[in-house]
């Protein structure tokens, strides 16, 4: 499964079908079928409001070390487990830890 975190479902969806012409292949290709999720089915899949954050890993205000959301961390893991796959992607990692989006604006 290949999650991406920036960009909305329908950009992800035409990124992969182009993909997968450039290099000739059919859906039947592959072993199993890639699913591939934009920003937006995320926050939906994982009932967060669009404008709210999936930063996972955030300082702790006494230790200064990173530690992980578990509220996100537990929302990721259901997904995982529920899509039944074999391998995920996560891209950008940097939305994890608040880094800002990358944008063509």
């Amino acid at each position: 499964m290949y999650c991406q975190l920036e960009d909305d479902h329908a950009m992800v969806e035409r990124a992969v079908r182009a993909a997968a012409q450039a290099r000739h292949m059919e859906d039947g290709d592959m072993v199993k079928p890639l699913r591939a999720v934009g920003r937006d089915v995320l926050h939906e899949v994982m009932k967060l409001a669009r404008d709210r954050s999936m930063q996972m890993i955030v300082m702790d205000a006494e230790s200064r070390t990173p530690v992980v959301k578990r509220e996100i961390e537990e929302k990721f893991r259901q997904l995982i487990t529920q899509s039944g796959a074999d391998v995920v992607v996560f891209d950008p990692l940097a939305v994890f830890y608040g880094s800002p989006l990358v944008t063509m604006e």
